[in-house]
């Protein structure tokens, strides 16, 4: 799973046992309701799993909320997006701190395409 994926589902994960804790809900109830393990929930709240799109909705029906609550923002992909670029330029300029810009912008997108 690359990065920008694993922080996108613990941001789900962080926000529904946010919304499930504001509605005093323990994870065994909350899994009851949508035919899941506790285990399963825990899983999800922790970022461990990468709950389907279906589930997502049947969580959001279980803890009475919109889609866009569990979500991470359009604002926190891009911020995540960025991260993960800017890392990649910070390796390849500290590691070749002697290359031409066009060389690095090249390292930059091979590294970005092996990812995909």
């Amino acid at each position: 799973m690359d990065n920008i994926n694993k922080n996108l589902y613990s941001t789900v994960g962080l926000n529904i046992k946010k919304i499930r804790k504001v509605r005093k809900l323990g994870q065994e109830e909350l899994a009851n309701m949508i035919s899941l393990s506790r285990s399963s929930v825990s899983n999800i709240e922790s970022g461990k799993h990468q709950p389907s799109l279906s589930v997502i909705y049947e969580l959001a029906a279980a803890l009475d909320c919109e889609l866009h609550e569990l979500l991470p923002s359009v604002k926190t992909f891009n911020t995540f997006k960025s991260l993960i670029e800017d890392k990649y330029l910070n390796v390849i300029t500290s590691k070749y701190s002697n290359m031409s810009n066009e060389s690095l912008n090249f390292l930059k997108e091979i590294l970005q395409d092996d990812e995909k």
